[in-house]
């Protein structure tokens, strides 16, 4: 199985749940690989083209066929070829340390369902939920585990009167972590 440098696996992880364009992918690489400027990226996704490990569309959703020659007005997704690539490399990259770092990374920018991740003051407002987290990832568990677990502490230890809006989108970040 053809084996990713850092750098490429980190780009398809940005890729792991949707389509992504550059300025999504760029703050995902710099946070869990190391800054990154976007002509590298560039070129590393042409790499990852040119071995057919994903996709592009323009702006308006059409696929295009060859790389464009600016990524700005692009939109990058894995094929299934580099979904199976991708998978059979996140063993190498994510360690319980790793993850632990990316679950509350993601549990505060892209869960929030309290919308405190404006307020610098409140950023350990997560760090409980994240060990359990962390066990139900690293245990297998399936999305509707994983949705179920962040739905009950929205609903019982939150008060929330329903799980947020955006869960399923959480989740399926979450479990791209781990290569699922």
């Amino acid at each position: 199985m053809l084996e990713l440098d850092p750098l490429s696996f980190y780009i398809m992880n940005a890729m792991a749940d949707d389509w992504e364009s550059i300025a999504q992918i760029e703050p995902d690489v710099s946070i869990y690989h190391e800054p990154t400027k976007r002509p590298t990226i560039f070129d590393a996704l042409r790499r990852l083209h040119d071995l057919r490990l994903l996709q592009i569309r323009d702006e308006e959703g059409n696929r295009l066929s060859g790389f464009p020659a600016s990524a700005d007005s692009a939109w990058f997704a894995m094929t299934e070829r580099g979904r199976h690539v991708w998978d059979s490399n996140c063993h190498r990259f994510v360690d319980a340390a790793e993850l632990t770092s990316m679950v509350l990374d993601s549990l505060w920018r892209d869960w929030d369902p309290i919308g405190v991740n404006e307020s610098p003051e409140a950023q350990d407002e997560y760090d409980s939920y994240v060990s359990g987290v962390c066990s139900l990832l690293l245990s297998g568990a399936d999305a509707h585990k994983l949705r179920q677990h962040l739905a009950q502490i929205e609903t019982v230890a939150m008060g929330l009167s329903s799980p947020c809006s955006h869960l399923d989108d959480v989740v399926q970040k979450l479990l791209a972590m781990v290569g699922r």
